[in-house]
């Protein structure tokens, strides 16, 4: 008994380990990634005045996500805060999704691989989310809700004890504040509401009902409809909105888009036919092995999630890779609950090496993310002060790449060169290499030696 509580204290001090790095490296993220695109726009008098001046009422109805990334837009700090909770809060409730179905698996392995999985996105998922404030704010945290749902409901699916959580207008404000980051976050929450009443009749106590699900039920409908009383989606299907649409065929919704990702590859569509054929037969196997109903239920609610999340794109637009980060967040955890219990069978071996390729990729994320922040600081000192100077010809330094940030390049981005150039100067864009070279054995900190970058340019 002994034993077991020791290994038990063990691996609890562990996880809180990955835990704390989870909020670290998530949270560097958030403090070093640039401000990009119409980040600027909510860090200017506008984003200023959003909330004041009634624009929110005629924007859109991401009320809590417009406060989050105005917020974060004014204080470095505030956005390490916000990228740090939310990444270790996600983390912890895809780990907490494993454990209910597999309680007797390894606890900090659980968490590692959900830690992972927030980071190995696709590419063009990662720039606009983990790579844009703005983008981030929505599409981020409204992932929080869901995952809590799922896991809230599982832990009670043909479970008769009693909840234990009395505070039921904390459920309800919580469930109202959901509602108020992603269209369709929202009315995924509704559908999984409606789901749940339906499909868990038989499963679900009495209690549950009267503590938990009616106050969120209430709390999502109650969101959902002052989220979309706001006069832009009144707008939007009149078709005199000029950012989205509703039932334009030739605009960016989800048709298009996967016209454009598979037409003409069909080495993709192959390896995507091969990807979900692994994935069936690895969760038939399981099945055979294991007979486990919760896990059936499961892999069902989260496929079906997902799937209905991607639906509103069919006829609304625009669609873009952020849209798709629910979606490959319901994917990865199919995915790790159907391999956690064949990676279970050797869960030291495992749980170092998922460790160290965790650490490796978010260390890795966050180096590039701190040489952007350099680069973005640097190229913004450099530009107001050469505004101020009145040249005809404004240098602005451009970053290594744009591999994983939501942006063009400084010089190319008309949202830096509104508020950091002199529109009157012409744009010389200098790229990463030559100004890293002329700036050796200078410190760009330093007024000084910005101006001898500027005289070593002008040679």
């Amino acid at each position: 008994m002994r034993d077991k509580l020791q290994k038990w204290t063990c691996f609890k001090k562990a996880s809180s380990i990955i835990l704390i790095l989870d909020f670290l490296l998530f949270g560097l993220l958030g403090y070093w990634m640039p401000l990009v695109g119409d980040d600027l726009n909510w860090w200017s008098t506008w984003g200023q005045n959003y909330f004041f001046n009634g624009t929110f009422l005629n924007y859109d109805g991401r009320y809590l996500g417009d406060l989050l990334i105005i917020l974060m837009s004014h204080l470095p700090i505030i956005s390490f805060l916000i990228y740090g909770f939310c990444g270790s809060l996600l983390a912890y409730l895809i780990a907490r999704i494993l454990r209910i179905i597999f309680p007797h698996s390894n606890y900090y392995l659980r968490l590692v691989l959900s830690s992972l999985a927030l980071l190995l996105l696709p590419r063009s998922i990662f720039r606009q989310i983990w790579g844009w404030h703005a983008g981030f704010a929505n599409y981020g945290p409204s992932l929080i809700f869901p995952l809590f749902f799922i896991a809230l409901t599982l832990k009670y699916w043909n479970n008769k004890q009693h909840p234990q959580f009395n505070h039921s207008w904390l459920l309800f404000i919580s469930a109202i504040a959901a509602q108020f980051l992603a269209e369709h976050i929202t009315l995924l929450n509704c559908l999984n509401i409606v789901l749940v009443l339906i499909l868990g009749r038989q499963h679900l106590t009495s209690s549950f009902k009267k503590q938990y699900l009616k106050p969120l039920a209430l709390g999502n409908f109650l969101g959902a409809i002052l989220m979309f009383c706001n006069g832009a989606y009144v707008r939007v299907l009149m078709g005199k909105d000029t950012y989205r649409s509703v039932g334009q065929v030739q605009q960016d919704t989800l048709i298009n888009y996967l016209k454009n990702l598979f037409v003409g590859r069909p080495h993709l569509m192959l390896a995507m036919l091969i990807f979900v054929f692994v994935l069936v037969v690895l969760c038939w196997l399981n099945w055979q092995r294991f007979h486990n109903r919760l896990l059936l239920v499961t892999n069902c609610w989260l496929l079906l999630s997902a799937t209905v999340s991607q639906a509103p794109f069919i006829v609304i637009s625009p669609y873009g890779p952020r849209c798709q980060f629910v979606f490959v967040i319901f994917l990865w955890l199919i995915i790790l609950l159907n391999i956690l219990p064949w990676l279970n069978l050797a869960p030291r071996i495992f749980s170092v090496l998922v460790t160290l390729f965790f650490l490796f990729t978010g260390i890795k994320f966050d180096h590039i993310a701190y040489d952007y922040h350099q680069t973005f600081v640097v190229a913004t000192a450099l530009s107001i002060e050469q505004g101020r100077q009145h040249v005809k010809h404004t240098y602005v330094l451009n970053y290594r790449d744009v591999n994983f940030i939501w942006a063009t390049n400084s010089s190319w981005d008309a949202n830096f060169k509104a508020y950091f150039v002199n529109p009157e100067s012409k744009v010389v864009p200098v790229d990463y290499q030559t100004w890293q070279d002329l700036s050796q054995g200078l410190n760009l900190k330093q007024k000084h030696d910005r101006s001898i970058l500027l005289q070593r340019l002008n040679k």
